[in-house]
């Protein structure tokens, strides 16, 4: 930065004397003075690039890798951590947002739908705002003119309430959008949602492998088949849920010689607790139908035979 404390406008006239020059070297190792002067404030301020916190008050000590700001009461500084965010609380039905709410979680209340809009040119590239639906509003967000968004299958909207989005700029008001986002309406099955298909959904069927004792992979289907070979055990299957009623389909097929029996592992539980007999002619084809209760541990089953 120029010296701002002296300046040299001594310029000797024609016609002073001689001694003039000597003043004038005076000067200038008085505005030398200054300079060394100049360049000390200028290193205090930063302007020189800081090397030390010499001259900065003692609560700049142990805030390595914070971020100065002006704190809520714009009263002094203070350090924060860089994930640190804001807060800021919304009650209404409609938002446009503003260059301030970068860097902050923005918590929507309202009980009735929100739309937030992103007009152009208020967030300047890298900026992230957060936002959640802290109510049972849903909130969808809308861009200005030339705003675009770049959000998988073009989903804009939280899901549910505390569902929690975000936005980050892309620079020239092109914006990623990240988060918890509303996947029904796009007509994407939801775990803890009621689900209404309107095309059937299948599942594999599972071939068994014959042996004395023949085994179930719960975790594999809902369906399985198994050709008997001879008398046979059906074993409790395994990977069964933990929570939640399963169905489980097994069918049995007679071999080319039939009459081969099949027991049950103790799982299986019959009507009057008597296990059916299978139909014995060669290639005769049974079906067991199981409801697996993880609570008791039991599969309530029933049988229907003799499919020609």
């Amino acid at each position: 930065m120029t010296n701002r404390f002296y300046n040299d406008s001594f310029m000797a006239a024609i016609g002073q004397l001689a001694q003039s020059g000597a003043i004038k070297a005076q000067f200038r190792a008085i505005e030398a003075a200054f300079s060394l002067i100049q360049q000390s404030v200028d290193e205090i301020q930063g302007l020189a690039g800081i090397t030390s916190l010499r001259g900065f008050p003692t609560s700049f000590s142990g805030q390595a890798g914070k971020y100065a700001v002006v704190n809520t009461a714009e009263s002094a500084l203070e350090f924060v951590s860089g994930g640190r965010l804001g807060i800021k609380t919304i009650g209404g039905t409609s938002y446009d947002l503003i260059g301030s709410d970068a860097g902050k979680l923005l918590i929507f209340t309202n009980a009735d739908a929100i739309t937030v809009t992103v007009p152009p040119d208020v967030l300047t590239q890298g900026d992230v705002v957060c936002m959640r639906q802290g109510a049972a509003g849903q909130v969808t967000l809308t861009g200005g003119a030339g705003v675009t968004f770049a959000s998988s299958d073009n989903l804009l909207s939280t899901r549910t309430q505390s569902a929690q989005i975000a936005l980050v700029a892309d620079g020239s008001n092109q914006f990623g959008v990240i988060g918890e986002r509303n996947a029904p309406s796009l007509g994407v099955a939801l775990l803890d949602q009621a689900n209404v298909f309107t095309k059937a959904q299948n599942v594999a069927v599972v071939a068994l492998t014959d042996a004395a004792s023949i085994a179930t992979d719960a975790s594999l289907s809902n369906h399985y088949t198994v050709t008997l070979g001879g008398n046979r055990t059906l074993a409790n299957p395994t990977n069964l849920p933990t929570a939640g009623a399963v169905i489980i389909n097994w069918i049995i097929t007679q071999d080319g010689t039939g009459s081969r029996t099949l027991a049950y592992g103790s799982k299986f539980k019959w009507p009057g607790g008597t296990a059916p007999t299978l139909s014995t002619a060669a290639g005769a084809r049974d079906m067991v139908s199981g409801l697996y209760l993880p609570g008791p541990d039991v599969i309530l089953c029933t049988s229907l035979k003799g499919f020609a």
